[in-house]
């Protein structure tokens, strides 16, 4: 009897250990197959973690792919800016993505939803990892906001009996979030039952 206290009290302690900022505010659902879709890019602003958003697309990218979704290439839809837009996209990409923009891109490449995202802060120091990210949907037809969701992380997020050993890089961070938390809330939003060929 002391002894499942004990483990009931040790798995109780890990769920609360466990359980780390993230706000999902789903604004629109559709029953639709939406398989479809771009990762325009996750935003980075540190200059002291240059590359790590690009890596976070990657991570996403293929993590989508595995789920199911199909994927296409941001150089597809870079082809399709206009000499405005790719100067603007340099130094404020913020400023292109308009719901004409993505309604546009998201028609030439007949796509049903469009992600982009920022990554809000990025701590290391030692062995101890923080990362702040923002993430958003929106439907590639319209421009409309699908989802938005916040996730804060660190390097204690995910010490369980699931997880061995302490994540001490950013990749690795990056990686282990995506996997367990937002392909999940993702498939909450965007349904997509069909098998890539």
């Amino acid at each position: 009897m002391g002894t499942r206290i004990l483990v009931l009290i040790f798995l109780l302690g890990i769920l609360v250990g466990c359980s780390q900022p993230r706000y999902r505010y789903t604004l629109s659902s559709s029953k639709k197959e939406m398989c479809r879709g771009l990762i325009i890019g996750i935003l980075n602003d540190n200059p002291k973690f240059f590359g790590w958003g690009r890596m976070l697309t990657n991570i996403l990218e293929v993590d989508l792919l595995n789920a199911g979704y199909q994927i296409k290439d941001f150089s597809l839809a870079k082809n399709f800016f206009t000499t405005e837009e790719k100067i603007i996209s340099f130094y404020r990409p913020q400023d292109v993505y308009t719901n004409e923009f993505l309604e546009r891109i998201g028609g030439l490449l007949d796509l049903d939803w469009i992600m982009g995202g920022r990554i809000l802060k990025i701590i290391q120091q030692g062995d101890y990892v923080e990362v702040e990210v923002m993430f958003w949907i929106r439907n590639a037809k319209t421009g409309k906001l699908l989802w938005l969701a916040y996730y804060k992380r660190d390097s204690n997020s995910y010490r369980s009996v699931f997880h061995f050993g302490k994540i001490t890089n950013v990749g690795k961070l990056f990686d282990v979030m995506i996997k367990e938390n937002v392909i999940k809330d993702i498939k909450d939003v965007i349904k997509c039952s069909k098998k890539v060929s």
